[in-house]
């Protein structure tokens, strides 16, 4: 998630879950010291895959490794084993979904959760206004 959706976010005073794993202290994305300011404030901090990869499109033995690598990641930043998974694209089948179950780490069963898209395109207004 680009940094000025978060405070867009936060300005409204909405809850979210902020899903960025690879992109952790690139120019531009939220860091570290974000994503710890983000926990300290009750935000959850969900898995998202490692390389943002469409799960249900990658051989079965890569999808442990994108699931577990990422909240290891996160769970290294901010001190906290994610509790959700956002599928990266939507992309679950019921290969994708066993693997998931099957990393274990998981503990909140809630692996499909609502979002909204925030691309290099997205402006603050076209943000606010799917926000409603």
């Amino acid at each position: 998630m680009r940094l000025w959706a978060v405070e867009h976010l936060q300005r409204r005073n909405r809850d979210g879950a902020a899903r960025e794993i690879a992109r952790i202290d690139w120019p531009g994305f939220l860091s570290s010291a974000h994503l710890q300011a983000l926990v300290a404030a009750g935000d959850e901090i969900g898995d998202h895959a490692m390389d943002h990869v469409e799960l249900s499109a990658v051989i079965a033995a890569r999808v442990p490794y994108e699931i577990d690598a990422a909240a290891a990641r996160i769970a290294q930043i901010t001190g906290y084993w994610p509790e959700s998974l956002a599928y990266p694209y939507g992309g679950v089948n019921s290969r994708v979904a066993a693997a998931v179950a099957a990393c274990g780490e998981l503990r909140i069963d809630r692996f499909v959760v609502p979002r909204l898209k925030v691309k290099s395109n997205t402006t603050p207004a076209t943000l606010m206004a799917e926000l409603g």
